[in-house]
């Protein structure tokens, strides 16, 4: 666990957010015939991965029940996605019962939580048929959540189909307006040319991002929404304590823009995650 200190001026009181991201979890049951074998198959490669990078085998159900537990003296979990390897109902489940031990969480989508890379379904169509596996058991608002803690409000985003909506531009502008101090949390990080070097040096590939390569009709460059979103984010900088973010596999600490850090947190299946500690900010 890694903690970092944020200073606020409308905090009423010493804050502490836990950030909670892509602990890939998989359950291995023999009645879900259908991906069974494909659990265990999943399951052995994140051993496998967590064996090599770190030098030792890290079991993703333990690290996510061991951050949850931590969790639990914080004023909020914020989970950033990719909770879960691929949508079946076991998984959901079980991560729901992971949720349901505290008494208060934001979630936002990661691209694994819904999809399935084994099959040959785009994003969107993925998405549409698995949200109802989500939408009876999460709590929150799955595009754009708020909770008020302390002064603050926080506020969780889904863009893991690496764009943003119109709907979510006009709700975060509606907050800018009326002058909320914002810790912004979201799966994939927002474009910043700092992400593609660590990411080089890190895991050897430039980050994949969202915002990147405004109109040049690459993959995930970003809609013209998405930049207005950005460009919101930017011009209400002063506002913004935070962007909390996942989606790559390394962890980096990016000077994001004016005051704003982009913070991407480390997975939780390979035994880390965030905590923020946010102080009033004394006159």
């Amino acid at each position: 666990m890694k903690s970092f200190y944020l200073k606020s001026k409308k905090a009423t009181k010493l804050t502490k957010i836990v950030q909670i991201s892509d602990s890939h979890m998989i359950v291995v049951d023999e009645t879900d015939k259908e991906n069974y074998t494909k659990q265990k198959e999943r399951k052995l490669f994140f051993e496998r991965e967590s064996l090599a990078r770190t030098g030792e085998v890290h079991y993703a159900e333990a690290k996510l029940s061991e951050a949850v537990e931590y969790a639990r003296q914080s004023d909020l979990t914020i989970f950033t996605g990719d909770i879960i390897e691929f949508p079946t109902a076991p998984n959901v489940n079980k991560m729901v019962e992971y949720f349901s031990k505290l008494d208060d969480y934001l979630y936002t989508f990661g691209n694994h939580d819904y999809m399935d890379y084994t099959l040959k379904e785009s994003a969107l169509s993925q998405y549409e048929k698995n949200v109802h596996l989500f939408k009876d058991v999460i709590k929150n608002d799955l595009e754009f959540a708020v909770k008020e803690v302390n002064g603050i409000s926080v506020v969780a985003m889904d863009n893991s189909r690496f764009q943003f909506s119109l709907s979510q531009y006009e709700r975060l502008k509606k907050m800018f307006d009326e002058g909320r101090e914002i810790v912004l949390s979201m799966h994939i990080p927002l474009y910043h040319p700092t992400l593609d070097f660590i990411g080089q040096k890190k895991v050897n590939a430039v980050a994949d991002t969202c915002g990147m390569a405004y109109g040049l009709g690459l993959k995930n460059s970003a809609t013209p929404i998405t930049k207005a979103v950005i460009d919101l984010i930017k011009e209400n900088h002063e506002q913004v304590l935070a962007i909390l973010v996942r989606h790559n596999h390394f962890d980096a600490v990016v000077p994001y823009y004016e005051n704003v850090v982009e913070y991407v947190c480390a997975p939780t299946y390979l035994n880390d995650f965030y905590e923020f500690i946010i102080e009033p900010e004394k006159d």
